[in-house]
């Protein structure tokens, strides 16, 4: 790679604010991600801009500014309808709370501030007219395929617990490898990771999950990360149940690396999920509560999760049970899965024939479908509190069972031989 390579096409709002900056006297580069993915031929999702000013001097010379983060020294640049971090050269305190900086301090040295970041290939800063400033074999390290702490990765993981996860998650967007120093770094600092919100942990392990290569999973697995980064009750398992999910953890991870859920881009993180987790069934609903999943998510993955340990047979009973704990929806995603995990196709495919012609024929699945409703049970029956839902839930199991039950007089009488 160039290290003076002056040809990346950049934003035309970039362009200006480093020129501009530079006009009034301070030195201004693109810094980061941005430099990284340039290097890598990647189209950046964010442009960041490094400079020796000061916010106060940012916010003069450009008419449209936010004060992202004033105390950091972060100015948002609104310009050419994109918005842009421009940050001033600064030096971290100490991170008391293993995740943040007590206080930082301004400089006019661009070596202190990229000393201060996480790894080597983040660290370069790009100057349209000078090229690149590499002062930690960034691009040496993008050559090499390679994931490596600045300086010493103790106290880079010490000072930020949550760099763990990326480091995991950079290897995986990348397909890199990580340096061994880094590693073991890693590896000893993991129960750091307590000082990282759920949400943060989450945000990493989704871009893991939905990056080239979300085999990286196993790699948090035997390094010892997963029991700092997700609840303990992941890993309350009996050794037999152990040595099995970790079995199926590989052969899922082996799955997940096919990218066989490109058709479903909206459920594709949930469904990803379900594939791991179906390695530890009993902790499915835990772990995604743990880290803060929406309910609709939470319902889809743990239905989906548990299906995948089930058998499937092409019989009327069978498909409509499986409708009823997948839903219709998330059919196409289970038996995608199982035919990625070596199930038999043919087989899978009169699963999902006979799944369509218990659609077509509209028997029932679901409590919606059901020939009575709570009100029915109350009114006819007298049936209250929560022995209705279980009085409901119990004759949804026998029609599906028995579909041609699904009756309204039928259903009152089996409803009241339940209550009495």
């Amino acid at each position: 790679m160039d290290s003076r390579r002056s040809a990346f096409r950049i934003p035309e709002g970039a362009a200006i604010i480093i020129r501009e900056l530079n006009k009034a006297g301070h030195e201004a580069y693109l810094v980061g991600g941005c430099v990284r993915d340039l290097f890598l031929s990647r189209t950046p999702g964010d442009w960041d801009i490094t400079t020796s000013a000061r916010p106060e001097q940012v916010k003069a010379i450009f008419r449209r500014t936010i004060d992202t983060g004033l105390k950091h020294g972060t100015v948002t640049v609104l310009l050419k309808g994109s918005q842009y971090e421009v940050t001033t050269y600064r030096l971290d305190g100490a991170y008391s709370d293993g995740r943040h900086p007590d206080d930082v301090t301004f400089t006019s040295d661009l070596a202190e501030d990229l000393k201060r970041r996480d790894f080597t290939i983040n660290a370069m800063a790009w100057h349209p007219g000078e090229g690149v400033v590499d002062l930690f074999d960034g691009q040496g390290d993008l050559a090499r395929g390679v994931i490596r702490c600045v300086g010493d990765a103790r106290e880079r993981f010490t000072e930020d617990a949550l760099r763990i996860l990326r480091a995991v998650r950079f290897a995986a967007q990348l397909g890199f490898a990580i340096d061994a120093d880094t590693e073991s770094a890693l590896k000893v600092l993991a129960p750091n990771l307590v000082h990282v919100s759920r949400e943060r942990v989450r945000v990493e392990l989704e871009k893991m999950l939905l990056s080239a290569h979300p085999d990286k999973w196993a790699f948090l697995e035997g390094a010892g990360v997963l029991p700092y980064a997700l609840p303990p009750s992941v890993f309350t398992l009996t050794e037999e149940e152990a040595e099995a999910a970790d079995a199926a953890l590989q052969q899922r991870v082996r799955t997940l690396r096919e990218g066989i859920f490109a058709d479903a881009p909206e459920r594709e993180c949930a469904v990803r999920l379900a594939v791991l987790t179906a390695a530890h069934p009993k902790s499915t609903e835990g772990l995604l509560r743990d880290l803060r999943y929406d309910n609709d998510t939470i319902r889809f993955t743990r239905m989906l999760s548990e299906s995948l340990s089930r058998p499937l047979a092409p019989e009327g009973v069978c498909a409509r049970q499986l409708l009823c704990d997948v839903t219709p929806e998330g059919i196409t995603q289970l038996l995608a899965v199982r035919e990625a995990l070596g199930e038999d196709r043919a087989r899978l495919l009169a699963v999902r024939a006979e799944c369509s012609r218990v659609l077509e024929a509209g028997e029932p699945y679901c409590l919606g479908m059901l020939a009575v409703n709570g009100n029915d049970l109350m009114k006819e029956c007298g049936i209250r509190g929560k022995a209705v839902g279980d009085t409901l839930k119990a004759l949804l199991a026998h029609v599906i069972v028995k579909p041609a039950d699904n009756e309204r007089e039928r259903l009152l009488r089996l409803a009241a031989e339940m209550s009495s």
